[in-house]
């Protein structure tokens, strides 16, 4: 059981993996035992799931069931793998809904095979994602996710789905350019990448940058407060900038905002007096 226990999350990772193999080998006419491979493999995941779950020991505090193997030594970099008292849940939480949506999915006809090998494909990522503990190994399951998510709201979305899937390419490209600026960042100024041995050697150093972050957003919340035209609610109001939300949160947010001018109007009587004296 130990030797087992010391993989688990290889096993967790790679299962979904080994069932997109599979799917990818089944023929695509045969959509009825595609769907109940699909979901039992799932089921399958979820149960490798439950057993690091039951087999967690909950009085340790540390990372537990940890694989490290080398990778980029050069870059202080491993591929390390371990669950804590937080990423567990998010795993539970993900083998429990793939099923779920799987099941919820039955009803897709169109090219079935390839949805349900993508979906598969995109646990994969979730859970590796989940149980990273080296920062560039973040890195690779979070761009490894977008693929697959990209194809699923290309071809299986609601309507506007192209459009969709563009914005959706966009935005994840800018932000993953961003995260891995960040990444190489915190890898150069740290000497590794290891999320572990980042925190525990500059303690004081992620204190001090903590401290100078709550004093800038204290900063920006009076800068704010005294510019209403500037408030996140009221920029969020403007019209066009939230074109393709729904419209029931589009009313939802200018109600918010228009909430937020009326009590700032009731907790300084004053400003609104000189601003209409101003404009006299």
């Amino acid at each position: 059981m130990e030797p087992f226990l010391d993989n688990i999350l290889i096993y967790i990772i790679f299962s979904p993996l080994l069932a997109a193999a599979v799917l990818l080998l089944m023929p695509r006419d045969e959509k009825p035992l595609l769907r109940w491979l699909a979901l039992i493999f799932s089921l399958g995941t979820l149960a490798l799931i439950l057993v690091a779950w039951f087999n967690y020991d909950r009085v340790d505090a540390g990372f537990q069931f940890q694989i490290v193997q080398e990778w980029f030594p050069q870059l202080g970099s491993s591929f390390h793998l371990g669950v804590d008292g937080i990423s567990l849940p998010m795993l539970l939480l993900t083998g429990i809904l793939t099923p779920l949506a799987i099941l919820a999915s039955f009803k897709i006809e169109d090219k079935a095979k390839q949805y349900l090998i993508l979906f598969l494909i995109l646990e994969a990522a979730m859970l590796g994602l989940f149980v990273s503990l080296d920062l560039l190994v973040f890195f690779v399951f979070w761009e490894f996710g977008l693929v697959p998510m990209y194809f699923l709201i290309r071809y299986w979305g609601g309507k506007d789905r192209k459009y969709a899937s563009f914005k959706f390419m966009i935005y994840t490209m800018a932000g993953s350019l961003g995260l891995l600026l960040a990444i190489q960042v915190m890898g150069l100024a740290m000497g590794t990448f290891v999320t572990m041995t980042a925190v525990d050697d500059s303690r004081d150093r992620a204190e001090e940058a903590i401290g100078r972050a709550y004093e800038e957003i204290d900063r920006l919340v009076r800068i704010f407060s005294r510019h209403d035209s500037a408030t996140p609610l009221s920029l969020l109001n403007q019209e066009g900038v939230l074109p393709d939300a729904p419209p029931e949160l589009i009313d939802l947010v200018r109600r918010s905002a228009a909430f937020h001018n009326l009590s700032r109007g009731a907790d300084c009587p004053g400003e609104g007096e000189q601003s209409s004296a101003g404009e006299r």
